[in-house]
């Protein structure tokens, strides 16, 4: 198990999305960011989870695929992702963005 610790100059953001990206549990997360950066409330962390790029992308990659699975079409898929991005307060992706996370999935029958 990897123990990750904040960098130097690091924001809280920042250290959530490089977890996110290491795949560091939420308790490990929630504990660093109480210990560090005094963010205690549950609001809070949750609030930062959700502006987490790494976060949305996996969201968006997960859901996308079972929309793959099904059967769904590649539109489909685009339409999800553009009515959800931004929700979290995350800076958006943008348009060439979710077209390659669409396309990293695989071939689309329609």
């Amino acid at each position: 198990m990897i123990t990750l610790r904040p960098l130097e100059d690091e924001t809280p953001l920042e250290f959530v999305e490089r977890a996110d990206a290491h795949v560091i549990k939420d308790e490990e997360i929630d504990s660093t960011l109480k210990d560090h950066f005094n963010i205690r409330e549950y609001g809070d962390t949750k609030r930062l989870r959700l502006q987490s790029r790494v976060f949305w992308r996996k969201f968006f990659v997960e859901h996308v695929r079972g929309i793959h699975r099904r059967g769904g079409s590649r539109y489909a898929a685009q339409r999800y992702i553009e009515k959800k991005n931004g929700h979290g307060g995350q800076e958006m992706f943008s348009q060439s963005e979710i077209d390659d996370l669409i396309d990293s999935i695989g071939k689309w029958s329609r």
